[in-house]
Order: structure tokens, then C-alpha cells, then sequence
């Protein structure tokens, strides 16, 4: 009976500390400076994406804006960009542009801009946390294209998957 009880408080024990310590992450809308838990980026706006699972921290453009070079250039709209990914607590900043793709089409580069970010629902086995960011492409030429980016966000880990654009719809119109 005494083994009984040891392993059973045992599974107990372990069982709370999982829920103790899990990671769930949770998206909000920046809304101010007081959104924020940490100062760890400068180029953050009202309108963004907080994404955190209480040891990581990241923000994805939620408006439009271009972000600048050191060179004071710009580089990129940050609208369903990665622009910060650190570690809570460490007193980092974070200053990343990952995201906004490019297309070549014969030999022409074609930026492409995301219009909308949103948390995809999927049942993940490692517990990530999935955010599609989606853009719709108009060529000059008359092609069109809906371009899909996943970020999966990892729990515990200062680590985020991209999977690279896919293009849903393509062609020309009138195809």
C-alpha cells in the first residue's frame, strides 16, 4: 500500500508541475507602452502583435510601415513581419525583419506585402503556435497570387519555423 500511495503522489506531483510549468502562449494587440512587458523593441507601434509563452517574446507587425536600414533606407513593410524575437527577462532588444518575400517573375523582382495576420488553429505534437501572415499579389502583368507564410513559435524555445511562402492561387486573369 506504502508503494501505492508513493507512486500516486509521484503522478500527482509531476502532473501539477506540468501545468505549473507548460508554456501556453498567448497573442494580444499592442495597444501602448504598458502592453508591453519589457522594453526589448524600439520599432514596435499600437497595432502589433505580441506573441509570448512567458520565457520568449516576439512582436509581428500588425499595421502598415516601413521599416528603415542603419542607412535610414527602407526596407520592408512590417505588417506580417517578425521584427523582434527575444527572451524574457534578459533585458535584450530585438531589432529582426524576418517575412516580407519577394517574387521573381522572368528575371523582374516583385515585392509582395502582407495585408493580414491571424493565429492558425492547429493541433501541433511539439505545442507549437502558428501565425499565418497573407498576402495578395497583383501583378503588373495581369498574374495574381495569394501568398501564405507560417510562422510556428515553439514553446520554451527562443526558436521560430517559417515556413516558406506557399502560393494558393496563381494566373492570370481571365484564366
Amino acid at each position: 500500500m506504502r508503494v501505492f500511495k508513493r507512486t500516486v503522489l509521484s503522478f500527482f506531483i509531476l502532473f501539477i508541475s506540468s501545468l505549473l510549468f507548460s508554456a501556453e502562449f498567448q497573442m494580444k494587440v499592442i495597444k501602448g507602452e504598458d502592453d508591453l512587458p519589457e522594453k526589448f523593441c524600439t520599432v514596435w507601434k499600437s497595432g502589433d502583435y505580441l506573441i509570448s509563452d512567458g520565457k520568449n517574446l516576439a512582436l509581428i507587425g500588425g499595421v502598415k510601415r516601413y521599416l528603415k536600414s542603419s542607412t535610414n533606407y527602407p526596407v520592408a513593410d512590417a505588417l506580417g513581419c517578425i521584427i523582434s524575437l527575444a527572451p524574457t527577462g534578459k533585458k535584450l532588444e530585438s531589432e529582426l525583419i524576418v517575412g516580407a518575400p519577394v517574387l521573381r517573375i522572368q528575371d523582374e523582382k516583385e515585392d509582395v506585402f502582407y495585408s493580414s495576420v491571424k493565429p492558425v488553429k492547429e493541433n501541433d505534437p511539439n505545442g507549437a503556435f502558428t501565425v499565418e501572415a497573407i498576402a495578395l499579389y497583383k501583378g503588373k502583368k495581369g498574374i495574381n497570387a495569394k501568398v501564405r507564410t507560417l510562422y510556428r513559435f515553439f514553446p520554451g524555445e527562443a526558436r521560430v519555423d517559417i515556413h516558406p511562402f506557399n502560393l494558393d492561387q496563381h494566373g492570370k486573369k481571365g484564366d
